[in-house]
C-alpha cells in the first residue's frame, strides 16, 4: 500500500473536517447550522450564483419527498456594508446538517471539496447512528425544538438588521 496516498487522504480529510467545523455555528440548544454564504467557498464555489444552483437542487430533493425545504434551507436576508459604506440586503440560507449533506450530494462531483464534504457528512452520519442515545423522531424531519430555533433565528435576525438600517 502506498503510504503517501494514505497520508494525503488522512490529511485532506482532517483539513476538510476542520474547515467544516470552523464555519459551523450552534444555537443555545446546541443545534448545528451553517451559513450558506460562509460555506460555499469551503465547498469550492467561487461565485454565489453557482452555489445557489446547488441549494435549489437540495430544496428540490426535499420537495420531491414531501419535506418542507424551509426546515433545512431557511432563507434569511442580511444587511451588508458595501464599498461605499452604504448597506444593501443580501440573501443567505441557514442550513441544517441535512441541508449541508444535500448540498454535498448535489454539488459538482468534479470538485475535490465536494468529495471531502461527502466523506465528512458520511462519517458524521455514521457517528450519530452509532451514538448510544436513540433518536425518537424521524431524522430527516426537523424536530419541533429545531423548528423553533429557525423561527427565533429568523425573527431575531430580521429585527437586528432592521435596527441597523434605521
Amino acid at each position: 500500500m502506498d503510504t503517501s496516498i494514505t497520508k494525503h487522504t488522512i490529511t485532506s480529510f482532517s483539513e476538510t473536517m476542520s474547515r467544516l467545523r470552523h464555519v459551523t455555528e450552534k444555537d443555545k440548544t446546541e443545534i448545528e447550522y451553517w451559513s450558506a454564504r460562509e460555506i460555499h467557498g469551503e465547498l469550492g464555489y467561487e461565485t454565489w450564483d453557482n452555489f445557489l444552483e446547488v441549494i435549489e437542487k437540495g430544496k428540490e430533493n426535499c420537495t420531491k419527498i414531501k419535506v418542507n425545504p424551509q426546515y433545512h434551507f431557511a432563507e434569511v436576508r442580511k444587511m451588508v456594508q458595501i464599498g461605499s459604506g452604504a448597506f444593501r440586503e443580501q440573501v443567505d440560507y441557514v442550513l441544517s446538517r441535512t441541508g449541508c449533506y444535500l448540498i454535498a450530494l448535489n454539488g459538482n462531483p468534479g470538485k475535490e471539496q465536494i468529495a471531502w464534504a461527502k466523506a465528512y457528512f458520511i462519517v458524521q452520519t455514521r457517528t450519530q447512528e452509532t451514538a448510544p442515545a436513540k433518536l425518537t423522531e424521524t431524522q430527516f424531519e426537523i424536530p419541533p425544538r429545531q423548528r423553533n430555533f429557525f423561527a427565533i433565528y429568523l425573527a431575531s435576525h430580521e429585527s437586528k438588521h432592521a435596527t441597523q438600517v434605521a
